[in-house]
């Protein structure tokens, strides 16, 4: 009954799951395709058609939703905009048709990529996402450029061209900020951040308010660079922000200069062929903003490497505890803090136990999970206040922010009590039992902060607790 009882919970919560993906795949491309077809012209397609780079955005970031029911809720979605604004049912078929056929192509490509050109977090993703919409455009203007035919009386390779154009320049606009933005928790953690604080920082602004500027000039001048304007604030933008807020700089500065070329402010661009020179121009001004989405996409992944590399100098690639370097830069902080309040602080030396022993009867791989189910114990013993790195290959070392030795001592004498009880399972269905020794010196004295010199003491106090018998803490005061 129990089983069954959980199996029918689990039915239960991914159909949830299911019905809540179908609702907001179709309530976001029903909302997105409203919001198109109220910039349609009279007499042609829409000038800005956001439901298909956002709902290839959703599907890339959750792939789950691309299922047979996810596709065809983004289709009745695409159907219902179009039919109670009053178009005719084929009409709007077609150009569904030609909708999906681009936001499909485009998301089986980029399930082609790995995670990170997904997330636009690598080198060349800007390179890729480019050559993708580019796909995309070809399979979605190759269906539906027709309709200009038939609806608007253009010829085919006109239609072609402006269905081309307009639904490229769409993808690169709102792709990369679909792509990158944040999850919510993220983004309000990010938002407070700034509200809360202590100072307004006018460097972090200045990006952003040389990029405002620069919109307002081109408007205000006018001419034929005028377009160009922004480009060395957008490349300001993109070295010093995040990707997703050089996404959204991106959407805003195409938005702004396709609304200022539309509108004939650039009029020495827009002669003779007043489509085709509009169509070209908003071209024009997506590639420019493909440079600074590039150096932003370049400055995410040499962030990300450093922080890796960081993170692979600060803590054991094995058992996440703190690496030899960092301990000792740490245990230093924390004994000069502690001896100016007058507070206590014990160092503690610990072995595992014949752990030579235990690679030779068991191979490497177990030593392995020994280390790693060693420090993920101590992990749920120590304090917040406590720290533990990897000093040698089964060497460990523990700073405890304590009040006096009879506290320490308790605390050394847990975690030797907690490895000693730890089962580590092996392939031949065995356990592998293993014990600690330790060494413990506390001090409040500011004469013994020396770092060194406390893990000297109490590496001698190890190997007394070894030549005792080993399993035991041997502790000292200094």
């Amino acid at each position: 009954m129990r089983k069954q009882s959980a199996a029918a919970f689990d039915y239960t919560a991914m159909a949830t799951r299911s019905a809540e993906g179908i609702l907001l795949v179709a309530g976001v491309v029903f909302v997105a395709s409203l919001l198109g077809i109220f910039t349609r012209p009279m007499g042609l397609l829409a000038s800005f058609w956001p439901a298909n780079p956002i709902l290839l955005g959703l599907m890339i970031r959750k792939p789950r939703l691309s299922t047979p029911a996810g596709w065809t809720s983004a289709c009745f979605a695409y159907l219902a905009a179009d039919m109670i604004t009053g178009a005719n049912i084929w009409t709007t078929l077609w150009l569904t048709g030609a909708n999906l056929a681009g936001v499909a192509s485009g998301f089986f490509l980029f399930q082609q990529l790995p995670r990170g050109d997904q997330r636009l977090r690598r080198p060349l993703s800007i390179i890729y996402m480019f050559g993708i919409c580019v796909i995309a455009t070809v399979c979605s203007a190759t269906v539906g450029s027709s309709v200009t035919k038939i609806l608007y009386d253009r010829e085919l390779l006109t239609g072609f061209a402006f269905w081309f154009t307009g639904d490229l320049v769409n993808l690169i606009i709102v792709l990369p900020v679909a792509l990158t933005i944040p999850s919510p928790g993220r983004l309000q953690a990010a938002i407070m951040s700034v509200l809360h604080k202590p100072a307004f920082i006018i460097n972090d602004w200045l990006p952003a308010i040389a990029f405002i500027l620069s919109l307002a000039g081109s408007g205000l001048v006018g001419g034929v660079g005028a377009f160009a304007y922004s480009v060395p604030a957008l490349l300001w933008c993109a070295v010093r922000y995040e990707l997703f807020y050089v996404a959204c700089c991106s959407f805003l500065y195409c938005a702004v200069q396709t609304v200022l070329v539309t509108s004939g402010l650039y009029s020495s661009f827009v002669e003779g062929d007043a489509l085709n020179s509009i169509m070209s121009v908003r071209l024009a001004i997506v590639l420019i903003a493909l440079g600074p989405l590039s150096v932003a996409s370049i400055n995410a992944a040499r962030t990300e490497l450093i922080s890796r590399l960081e993170r692979a100098v600060r803590y054991d690639f094995l058992t996440n505890s703190l690496s030899r370097r960092e301990f000792i830069e740490q245990a230093t902080a924390t004994l000069a803090e502690r001896s100016l309040s007058g507070k206590g602080t014990a160092i503690i030396l610990m072995d595992i136990d014949h752990f030579k022993a235990i690679n030779d009867q068991y191979g490497h791989s177990a030593g392995d999970r020994v280390l790693v189910a060693f420090t993920s114990r101590l992990s749920a013993i120590l304090g917040k206040s406590d720290l533990m790195g990897r000093l040698g290959g089964e060497e460990f070392g523990f700073v405890l922010s304590v009040d006096n030795n009879a506290q320490a001592e308790m605390v050394a004498d847990e975690i030797r009590k907690a490895v000693e009880e730890l089962r580590v399972g092996h392939l031949d269905g065995s356990d592998i039992c293993v014990t600690v020794s330790g060494g413990l010196v506390f001090t409040r004295s500011p004469t013994t902060l020396n770092i060194n010199l406390l893990l000297t003491k109490a590496d001698a106090l190890l190997y007394e607790a070894k030549n005792n018998g080993r399993n035991r803490i041997v502790s000292s005061t200094a």
